[in-house]
């Protein structure tokens, strides 16, 4: 007639209203007392599995239907230490009433998730409540996403303290990832920072060293333009002092030749071998045309004289030898 499928359905499918709307409430409340609390997956086969739970774990209101089920034999209900017990009779209900069936499919993930959280935290518990055996990033985040739904608040209330330090401790290696990381970044921002530094003083020092470079260039070409100049003005130092020095001695050898002149016309007191001496020094000095015509002039008005010789007083008279050799003259001292 259906097998066992069909009285398993049957029979939980019984102690529900016919009336839709009833039905549909009666149902989301038997679901809040089965998931998460009457039922679970095993997490090595994947398959549904039933669990135990107190009576008061489970919503007031299902309290009424959970008799019903137990009065079916489906679900058992026992007395211990002072609390009333409920857990399914059999498994065969978790996997034939297709209802049932349905909810374990949508929650599955979910409830193999509650069960590792319970789990981990009697791990954490057995071995001291030691660091290691907290949760940590991902698993953590979606624990926490788990306790925070209704259907599951009240059945992860119990290892709340263990999810609270597995959060202080992940929040602590974020804290302290935080400040490695910014540690590492405020490295690389001063290591940054002292090769922009270099950059620039290096660019600073390349546009120094091509300033000094423009500055000495410059003064260089300063330099040689003022070692012209001073080589310019030594020139012309030399040939002012050469035309002062020629001017000098041209006029000494004008004013010497004026003088020759007057002594030679008897216009100044000398006399004729004084007047010669003037213009020959005069034409030493400095010779010039004018000097030579008056020296020209002059030798020719003297061309009988053979020699100039100076006495040392007036001379009065003068004897020479028949043969012309010698000569003796007769001064006045």
């Amino acid at each position: 007639m259906g097998g066992m499928r069909s009285v398993v359905n049957d029979e939980a499918e019984s102690v529900l209203a016919r009336d839709p709307a009833e039905r549909q409430t009666q149902l989301e409340t038997l679901r809040a007392a089965f998931i998460p609390w009457l039922a679970t997956i095993n997490p090595q086969n994947d398959e549904p599995m039933r669990r135990t739970a107190r009576l008061s774990d489970l919503p007031p209101e299902s309290h009424k239907l959970i008799d019903a089920l137990a009065d079916k034999r489906l679900l058992l209900t026992d007395q211990r230490e002072g609390e009333k017990i409920v857990e399914v009779a059999h498994e065969a209900l978790l996997r034939r009433w297709d209802v049932l069936a349905n909810w374990l499919h949508a929650e599955r993930e979910d409830l193999k998730v509650a069960d590792a959280v319970e789990q981990a935290a009697q791990d954490w518990e057995k071995n001291g409540r030691k660091d290691p055996w907290l949760m940590v990033g991902e698993r953590l985040a979606i624990a926490e996403a788990l306790a925070a739904r209704p259907a599951y608040r009240r059945r992860l209330e119990p290892v709340s303290e263990f999810m609270l330090a597995s959060r202080q401790r992940e929040t602590q290696k974020q804290v302290e990832e935080e400040r490695r990381r910014q540690a590492e970044l405020d490295a690389a921002r001063e290591k940054q920072a002292a090769a922009e530094a270099l950059t620039a003083e290096q660019k600073r020092a390349t546009e120094q060293a091509q300033a000094d470079a423009a500055r000495l260039k410059k003064s260089r070409k300063l330099l040689r333009y003022l070692l012209f100049a001073a080589i310019a003005v030594a020139f012309l130092a030399v040939w002012l002092a050469w035309k002062a020095d020629q001017e000098s001695k041209q006029a000494t050898a004008l004013q010497l030749n004026a003088e020759a002149q007057a002594m030679l016309s008897g216009a100044r007191p000398g006399g004729t071998v004084l007047g010669l001496l003037k213009l020959l020094a005069a034409h030493r000095i400095a010779p010039h045309s004018e000097i030579e015509n008056t020296i020209g002039v002059s030798l020719f008005g003297h061309s009988h004289l053979l020699k100039v010789i100076d006495a040392d007083s007036r001379v009065l008279a003068v004897a020479v030898s028949p043969d012309g050799p010698l000569c003796q003259a007769s001064c006045r001292l």
